[in-house]
């Protein structure tokens, strides 16, 4: 299982940078290309999760995992209306960069880590775990 998840972020990588080479001055190839290099960084981390178990680590997945959904909605809006709403800007780009910082350096989010299972992990949550559920379900969604 987890040599298949190193495997998808490897192919997820190329598949950026093979786009970007086709066409680097498309801003939706230079979004796609950030989409894919993080969604790269969230899978190898979930990858070394499982090797290494640590709480670094699984802040570092959860911090990224908002960074992803972040490039994803940017990516988005570029690539359908070649343009960010001023929303997005000035209210979703900020408190996502805010949510990773929490998630990476505090245990507001994630508190503690007890186990990694194949399909998850066992651990504590923080007091802002919940916001950050709503939070990211408002950008996926």
């Amino acid at each position: 299982m987890q040599y298949l998840i190193l495997f998808l972020s490897i192919i997820n990588l190329l598949l950026g940078l093979i786009i970007l080479i086709h066409s680097k001055h498309e801003k939706e190839n230079v979004t796609f290309l950030g989409f894919a290099f993080f969604s790269s960084l969230w899978t190898f981390n979930n990858f070394y999760l499982r090797l290494y178990p640590s709480i670094v680590t699984i802040r570092a997945s959860y911090g990224l995992g908002i960074i992803v959904a972040t490039f994803g909605l940017v990516w988005g809006y570029i690539f359908l209306r070649k343009s960010l709403p001023l929303f997005i800007k000035a209210v979703i780009i900020p408190l996502s960069v805010i949510f990773f910082i929490i998630t990476l350096f505090s245990s507001s989010i994630i508190h503690e880590l007890y186990s990694v299972q194949i399909f998850g992990y066992s651990g504590q949550v923080g007091n802002l775990f919940y916001l950050y559920s709503l939070y990211f379900a408002f950008i996926v969604l």
